[in-house]
């Protein structure tokens, strides 16, 4: 499978868990809907058609979708923010317009953020539509350039791409590896992690045409060292070298 590896960073972060409302938290690390939403801003597809386009992208089947294999490079770190934000308790009268607003007022809103959030992903696709949509991106990124403005999943958390390299994935196999990327605790097992420090999270892997997660999985984070794990792998080939990772 032909991949592309970038890098994605920024000094903050907010991938907002849709239970928190009034200072909502967020996801420890990017998730797939948060990393298409990014692409598809980068690439110039205008949201419905993206909103069209996230069942058939995250699709676990092997032929459709996108696979990200994801590794942390910073220590994942949480502090709260605050932001001055419009009172959203709306007027009923005067539903739509911006002077409905409670008093028109502005109030302080706290929501936590990832602090100096790092990560490096390869992106792969046996789709020829996908294919074409990662060959833009790319391209995008080393000239760039972005359509839409994108951003680390809040307009106040800006977003730096960088390209890494052309990658070829393997098969997939089955067996014991060392990996530096994240990996689902589903279908695989890891060894002693000795002093690792190790977060386990359960981060949205697919939306739907609404915009709504479908589906999450478990995953093992970390940023220091090797995890030694028995399961699924794959063999991610670029010029960096080799590496082992799980796809999601």
């Amino acid at each position: 499978m032909k991949a592309v590896t970038i890098r994605i960073s920024g000094s903050r972060a907010h991938f907002k868990r849709p239970n928190t409302n009034n200072n909502p938290c967020t996801y420890a690390v990017i998730h797939k809907p948060a990393l298409f939403g990014i692409m598809g801003a980068v690439c110039g597809i205008q949201r419905a058609e993206m909103a069209s386009l996230y069942p058939k992208l995250c699709s676990e089947n092997k032929s459709d979708g996108i696979k990200m294999a994801l590794r942390v490079l910073n220590p994942i770190s949480k502090e709260a923010h605050g932001f001055t934000k419009r009172n959203v308790t709306p007027v009923p009268e005067r539903q739509g317009d911006l002077k409905g607003f409670k008093n028109n007022s502005r109030g302080r809103r706290f929501c936590e953020v990832l602090r100096d959030p790092s990560y490096e992903v390869t992106l792969g696709s046996q789709n020829p539509q996908f294919v074409e949509i990662l060959s833009t991106f790319k391209n995008q990124i080393l000239a760039n350039r972005s359509i839409y403005p994108h951003y680390l999943g809040s307009i106040n958390c800006m977003c730096q791409l960088a390209f890494i390299s052309d990658s070829e994935v393997s098969e997939e196999k089955n067996g014991e590896f060392s990996t530096r990327h994240i990996v689902t605790k589903t279908g695989h097992e890891i060894s002693d992690t000795g002093d690792m420090d190790i977060l386990c999270e359960n981060i949205p892997i697919a939306e739907d045409a609404n915009r709504r997660y479908t589906a999450t999985a478990d995953v093992y984070c970390f940023w220091e060292g090797l995890l030694d794990v028995k399961g699924s792998y794959q063999t991610i080939s670029n010029q960096t070298g080799d590496a082992t990772a799980c796809f999601i």
